[in-house]
């Protein structure tokens, strides 16, 4: 993050190098869960970025709340957060976002704090066959036929749950160690 027009603004805020340091972001958003029996329900996604000195690195918190509990996972990114969190969701309960659509997925080489998920919902054909890293059906192969970069958390009028057959980064969310 850094200042748009490339002044700084005024003190109160910490930059190096033009970039937001030393402070603490925070927002909310909802999010649709569905709950086995009882249908869609509407939770809130509670985010802290803590940004510390150039050295220091950042921290992220993500807290979901749904009915009076709360989930919460401090990890470096979305991904690894938003994964904690399904896990630790009573099994009746699924997140229904993009982080958890069948259609979505993560270059293998890695991916920034958020929205560096691919959508594939446009090249289903091709990312339904996915079978690896690499060789002809392997991710590294269809990642131009994606259909856009999206955030973990955006949901789209085509999203289906993924299951351990579909694309490159297995089943939402992960039940094993991350």
């Amino acid at each position: 993050m850094g200042a748009l027009t490339g002044e700084l603004p005024e003190p109160g805020f910490t930059f190096v190098d033009g970039d937001l340091f030393a402070c603490l972001l925070e927002w909310g958003l909802t999010m649709p869960v569905e709950v086995a029996g009882q249908g869609e329900r509407i939770a809130t996604l509670h985010c802290e970025l803590r940004l510390g000195h150039p050295t220091d690195g950042e921290e992220l918190t993500v807290t979901l709340r749904l009915d009076g509990y709360e989930f919460r996972a401090r990890h470096p990114d979305f991904e690894d957060a938003l994964h904690e969190i399904g896990r630790d969701l009573p099994r009746s309960v699924r997140l229904k976002a993009c982080i958890a659509c069948a259609w979505s997925d993560y270059h293998p080489v890695g991916h920034s704090l958020m929205t560096g998920l691919a959508c594939f919902r446009g090249a289903k054909d091709v990312y339904r066959e996915c079978d690896g890293k690499y060789g002809p059906r392997g991710i590294l192969t269809i990642w131009p036929r994606r259909t856009e970069f999206v955030q973990e958390t955006w949901l789209c009028d085509q999203f289906e749950h993924r299951t351990s057959d579909r694309g490159y980064r297995g089943p939402f969310p992960f039940r094993g160690r991350l």
